[in-house]
């Protein structure tokens, strides 16, 4: 449990336990969007945070026909709402831009890490001055997924961004459960509105590399929305 100080008041931003073991992905990939939602199952199905009513994902009917950035947030905020949270916001196209960008940086670069040139996930969300006035304090504001594969002929950007998703979630010991902890973490209901809380943007960007592998990064920032937020 992390307890913040945040506008003069005691703020709980995590209160989902992480769970007990890593529950990873066989062979590190998935090959179809059913053996992706049958893992997410399974994991759930061994979270203990998860609601007993909830362990079985319940999706749009047309989820095979949406895009990978709207697959992804309607599993985030399944996994969300079956443990009581909030669900997260999107698209906001401001933060949409930050996370595209910072994703063509990092594979343009060769480089994967949230301090690119000396900068970090806030100070880029503040370059944009409408985000830097919306957003109040909140621990977490990036996840990363790097992934990198060579002779795959089933690989598409909604399988990469499902499995950046089911690792940041179910497969994340290695950094203290830090992606789970920004993805679960709680928000200021301080707006009062549904569409107020968790604000999302997400960016990925893929590039063949000189030896054959091609690469994807995947971005997801967010932000707590102040009192006056209006995006």
């Amino acid at each position: 449990m992390l307890n913040v100080t945040s506008n003069a008041a005691a703020f709980e931003f995590n209160k989902i336990a992480n769970p007990p073991r890593d529950v990873p992905i066989k062979d590190n990939v998935f090959r179809n969007v059913t053996e992706a939602i049958n893992a997410f199952n399974n994991a759930r199905n061994q979270d203990p945070t998860v609601l007993a009513s909830q362990k079985k994902l319940v999706l749009p009917l047309n989820f095979n026909d949406l895009n990978w950035q709207d697959q992804y947030f309607a599993i985030l905020n399944r996994e969300r709402t079956g443990r009581a949270l909030t669900s997260m916001t999107y698209p906001i196209p401001r933060l949409n831009t930050v996370a595209a960008n910072y994703s063509k940086a990092l594979n343009d670069s060769n480089q994967f890490t949230h301090t690119l040139n000396g900068t970090t996930p806030w100070s880029r969300m503040d370059s944009d001055p409408v985000l830097k006035a919306c957003k109040e304090f909140h621990p977490y504001g990036e996840s990363l997924y790097y992934f990198s594969y060579m002779g795959y002929n089933f690989v598409t950007d909604k399988l990469v961004a499902l499995q950046g998703l089911y690792n940041f979630l179910y497969n994340d010991s290695s950094v203290n459960w830090g992606h789970r902890k920004h993805l679960l973490a709680a928000y200021q209901n301080n707006n009062k509105t549904a569409r107020h809380e968790g604000h999302s943007g997400l960016g990925m960007t893929i590039k063949k590399m000189p030896n054959g592998y091609i690469t994807y990064v995947l971005t997801h920032n967010t932000l707590d929305p102040n009192l006056t937020c209006t995006l």
